[in-house]
């Protein structure tokens, strides 16, 4: 049987991988001072190289659930305050991210969040009310912001769980515009992207319309990179007692005489092979590994999950292994990156090489967008049919379940 992961997949690149290849490019390991600095060059480049273009490859599925509009029970505004009480209801959860309005008043207040008393909440500052509102009062609220995932660079169109409903982009001011213009409940329609707020450095969709129902949008998204923590020197590989000390075939499971970190999902462990006297270098060097693996979950404090089974057994290898992040981009962006953290290498320690290093990497630049495709062509999707070769004669908007029209 094929293993997808042994036998399929393209070596998967690490960060060590890279911090080595900076290593040879400078011709030596260098002082300590060096090291670190190859280390924060390879950062930068990893995140400069995954936002300089929209890889298809960083594309992934993200859902919004969106809450109904609220409205149980009554309030009671004092004139001139900020907090708001609740009677006969309780405010949901998501309160923090609400507007209200109350009866008789058409003016939107934004919520800051719950007091220590759970039946009050706070206004934001700016949104003191003018005038009392009595007890008894009905209000309707509801939530109009929804914190996107932390990984979010761009984001594609929503599209609702139905299908049969439409969402349009809508700049922050006009946004702001229907939002405190328009009083209705529904299916939203329209959206845009601002700051979280209280998450820094993370967007939020704020959504306009107040949702009668509970429904989920779902929407494609660019992510960033994930984060290069573990470099495979050190702790992190089997420098002096550290080793692996069980990895039985056919097991899904290794054992380490180290503390595992907390967030190790997704590393990689690659183990050495027989007769090595320290941890694996990578594909090509003098010392490859023999295996590597994902780490999928800690187990305990010492023991890692992993995928796909562990095939080999430790035999002579000694227990050696080099434990290090995946660097997330897609075989063709590798030699990208390389030329990118060479360039900035070069910039910063060798610019005698700069010139031919900045050349390098427009070509490695025009090279890489070049590959980046990942369907069929030339050819054009068109209605039902599936796909229509573009040497049909006309336009794209001439043809429907091939049938030039």
């Amino acid at each position: 049987m094929v293993n997808y992961l042994r036998d399929s997949q393209p070596q998967i690149f690490t960060y060590r991988d890279l911090i080595d290849h900076l290593v040879d490019y400078l011709g030596a390991t260098g002082p300590e001072a060096e090291e670190n600095r190859i280390r924060r060059v390879v950062q930068d480049c990893y995140r400069d190289v995954c936002l300089e273009y929209e890889w298809r490859y960083l594309l992934t599925h993200g859902r919004i659930n969106l809450d109904a509009q609220y409205s149980t029970g009554t309030v009671t505004v004092a004139a001139g305050s900020r907090q708001v009480t609740i009677a006969g209801g309780t405010w949901p959860d998501w309160v923090r991210y609400g507007r209200i309005t109350f009866s008789g008043d058409n003016v939107v207040y934004k919520v800051s969040g719950v007091t220590s008393d759970a039946s009050i909440i706070e206004l934001e500052p700016t949104h003191t009310t003018q005038a009392a509102v009595a007890a008894g009062t009905s209000y309707q609220l509801w939530r109009s912001v929804y914190p996107l995932p932390g990984d979010l660079r761009s984001m594609l169109e929503m599209h609702d769980e139905q299908g049969q409903w439409s969402t349009y982009y809508v700049e922050p001011n006009e946004w702001l515009r229907l939002e405190r213009q328009l009083n209705y409940g529904g299916r939203p329609w329209y959206w845009t992207l601002m700051g979280a707020g209280d998450l820094y450095g993370q967007l939020a969709l704020h959504l306009g319309s107040r949702p009668t129902a509970v429904q989920s949008f779902d929407f494609l998204y660019q992510k960033l990179p994930g984060r290069l923590k573990y470099d495979g020197y050190e702790y992190y590989s089997s420098q002096g007692s550290n080793r692996i000390t069980t990895a039985d075939p056919n097991t899904s499971s290794v054992t380490f005489n180290m503390g595992i970190p907390n967030d190790a999902l997704n590393s990689v462990v690659r183990i050495a092979m027989a007769g090595a006297s320290g941890p694996p270098g990578g594909a090509g060097s003098a010392n490859p590994y023999e295996d590597q693996v994902i780490v999928t979950a800690r187990t305990s404090g010492t023991v890692a999950a992993i995928s796909p089974v562990w095939t080999l057994g430790l035999g002579s290898s000694g227990g050696h292994f080099t434990w290090s992040s995946p660097v997330d981009l897609p075989v063709h962006c590798i030699t990208l990156l390389k030329r990118a953290c060479e360039a900035e290498l070069a910039r910063k320690l060798l610019p005698q090489r700069l010139d031919q290093a900045e050349r390098s990497l427009a070509m490695a630049r025009r090279k890489t967008r070049g590959l980046d495709k990942h369907t069929p062509t030339p050819q054009l999707p068109l209605g039902w049919q599936g796909w229509r070769h573009t040497s049909f004669p006309g336009t794209i908007t001439q043809y429907w379940e091939g049938v030039q029209v």
